[in-house]
C-alpha cells in the first residue's frame, strides 16, 4: 500500500463536526464521509517508526542544542548553530533548519498544512530538511514524512529508543528524551523559560493559564531520571523557571563577547580629508527607549570625525527588535525623498567607522553592500543610488515584508531574496563591499583591517 501525500489530506483540530472541505482540519471522529475515514485508517496503518531514521547512541560524545518556544530565543542569532546536532521544537524551523523537527500536538502539523500558524509556514516545513519526529500520544494520522515517535504510556523517561520516548505533557520534554536517548553528552536547552510569552505567534488556540506550573511538575518529578543519563543539561536561559538543570551559556566559540562601544567624544581626534559635494549622506534611525541611544551617540560621534553627512534621527519603537528592524526598507525610502539628488548609506546604529569609506563615498553602482563568504547578504552597511532602480528595489523589499513572517529575526533575509532576484534578472547593479565594511569583532578573520565594525548591539537589546 503506497503513502499518502499530505496534499491529500486535511489535517486536525477540535473544531465542532462538520463536513470535511478543502484545508479544513478535522478528527477522526468529525469524518462522516466514508472514503475520507478510509483515507486516514490507511495513512495510520502506513506511519512510518523513527527507528528508521534514527539509531540510539549516534550522537554520543557529543554536543547538541533544543531549540524551543520561550522568548530568550531572541537573545540568540540561530545562525550560529548551523553545523551543530539540533533539535527544533514546533515552529522553531521559522529560525533555522534543524537536523530534527520535534513536536507532539497532532493538530500542530493540521495548523501548519491549512496555514492557519502564518502564511509561509507549510512552505518552510514542507522544503525543510530536517528529519520530522512527532512523539504519538493518540495514533493520529500524519503524513508519510513525519517518522512516529511512540509514547512509551507512562509518566517518566524511555531509556532505549525502539521502546519509544517519554513524552511527558509538552514537547520539550519528548525533545530532551530524543536528545538523551541519542547519547548527546552535553544537551543545551535554548527557549526552556516556562515563563512570559513565545518568541513567535501563530497557534489558533492558546493554553491554559496555568500550564507553565503543569509542564515543570513533570520535570521536576524527573529530575532523577534525567540524572541517570549522565549527560550535561544547560539551561541557558539563567531566568528560565526551569530549575531542575543547571544554568549555563551556550559555548564560548558560538557566543562571542560583546565588545564595549567606541571611544568617549574627548578621545577621538578629527580626521582631516577633502569632502566631496557629491558624497552621500550616511542615515539610521534608533529606539531610544530599547538602549540604543548610547550606541546612535557614538555612530554620530564617528562620523563627525570624519567629516561625513548623515542623519540619525530616533523613532518609536513598533513593539519589538524585528518589527523595528523591518522598519528599514519604508525608513530608507523617505531618506531618499527627504534627499533628493543626495545618495544614502544606511548604516546600523552599532556601528563604528572606523576609517575612510572611501567605497562607500565613490561608489557608482546602484547598490552596495557585502556577502558574507559569497552567500550571506549583510544588510548592516547599504549604499543606495538615488534612482528609481532603488527605490522599485525597496518597495519590493517592503511588499515582501509585507507578505508574511516566515523569518522573524529581522529584515536582512528579506532584502537578499529581493537582491538576489534583481542581479539574477539584471535589474540593478551591485559592487560588493568586502567583509571590511561589516566586520563583526569576534567571527571573521582577525587579519582584515576593518573600515566599519558591527557591535552587534542586538544580542543584548532585543526587545
Amino acid at each position: 500500500m503506497g503513502f499518502i501525500s499530505m496534499s491529500k489530506l486535511p489535517g486536525l483540530t477540535n473544531r465542532q463536526p462538520e463536513p470535511p472541505k478543502k484545508n479544513k482540519v478535522i478528527t477522526m471522529s468529525q469524518i462522516h464521509d466514508p472514503g475520507t475515514r478510509k483515507l486516514k485508517e490507511q495513512m495510520i496503518q502506513n506511519r512510518r517508526k523513527i527507528t528508521e531514521v534514527l539509531r540510539q547512541g549516534m550522537w554520543a560524545g557529543e554536543r547538541c542544542f533544543i531549540v524551543g518556544g520561550g522568548s530568550s530565543v531572541r537573545k540568540i542569532n540561530p545562525k550560529l548553530l548551523e553545523g551543530e546536532h539540533t533539535i527544533g521544537i514546533n515552529l522553531a524551523f521559522r529560525l533555522l533548519d534543524p537536523e530534527i523537527i520535534y513536536g507532539m500536538d497532532p493538530r500542530l502539523w493540521g495548523w501548519i498544512e491549512s496555514g492557519e500558524t502564518g502564511p509561509d509556514d507549510r512552505d518552510l516545513f514542507n522544503a525543510s530538511k530536517a528529519i520530522k519526529i512527532w512523539g504519538d500520544l493518540n495514533a493520529a494520522p500524519l503524513p508519510e514524512d513525519i517518522f512516529i515517535a511512540q509514547s512509551i504510556g507512562r509518566p517518566g523517561l524511555s531509556q532505549n529508543l525502539e521502546e519509544g520516548l517519554g513524552c511527558g505533557t509538552n514537547s520539550g520534554f519528548g525533545a530532551l528524551n530524543l536528545a538523551l536517548l541519542l547519547g548527546a553528552s552535553e544537551i543545551y536547552l535554548l527557549g526552556y523559560d516556562f515563563s512570559g510569552p513565545r518568541w513567535h505567534n501563530g497557534y489558533p488556540s492558546e493554553p491554559a493559564e496555568n500550564v507553565h506550573d503543569y509542564h515543570l511538575q513533570c520535570y521536576e518529578e524527573n529530575s532523577d531520571e534525567f540524572r541517570k543519563f549522565g549527560a550535561r543539561i544547560i539551561n541557558c536561559n539563567k531566568n528560565s523557571a526551569l530549575k531542575v538543570f543547571e544554568f549555563g551559556d551556550i559555548p564560548a566559540e558560538l557566543n562571542p563577547v560583546e565588545e564595549k562601544p567606541a571611544k568617549k567624544p574627548a578621545k577621538l581626534k578629527k580626521v582631516e580629508r577633502t569632502k566631496k559635494e557629491d558624497e552621500p549622506i550616511f542615515i539610521n534611525y534608533f529606539t531610544p527607549e530599547n538602549g540604543y541611544k548610547k550606541y546612535a551617540d557614538n555612530l554620530r560621534l564617528t562620523l563627525d570625525r570624519l567629516s561625513l553627512d548623515y542623519d540619525v534621527s530616533p523613532v518609536k519603537s513598533r513593539g519589538d527588535w524585528d518589527a523595528n528592524t523591518k522598519f528599514k526598507p519604508q525608513f530608507i525610502l523617505k531618506m531618499l525623498d527627504r534627499y533628493p539628488g543626495r545618495n544614502v548609506v544606511w548604516i546600523d546604529a552599532d556601528a563604528v567607522v572606523v576609517s575612510s569609506p572611501d567605497k562607500l563615498l565613490t561608489c557608482s553602482a546602484d547598490m552596495a553592500g557585502h556577502y558574507r563568504n559569497g552567500t550571506e547578504f549583510i544588510s548592516s552597511v547599504m549604499f543606495f543610488k538615488n534612482n528609481d532602480i532603488t527605490r522599485a528595489f525597496l518597495a519590493d523589499v517592503e511588499k515582501l515584508l509585507k507578505g508574511g513572517e516566515r523569518r522573524t529575526f529581522g529584515e536582512q533575509p528579506f532584502f537578499q531574496e529581493v537582491l538576489d532576484k534583481y542581479r539574477k534578472e539584471g535589474k540593478i547593479t551591485f559592487e560588493d563591499l568586502g567583509p571590511e565594511y561589516c566586520y563583526i569583532i569576534g567571527l571573521q578573520n582577525p587579519d582584515v583591517e576593518p573600515v566599519i565594525e558591527q557591535h552587534q548591539a542586538s544580542r543584548t537589546l532585543r526587545t
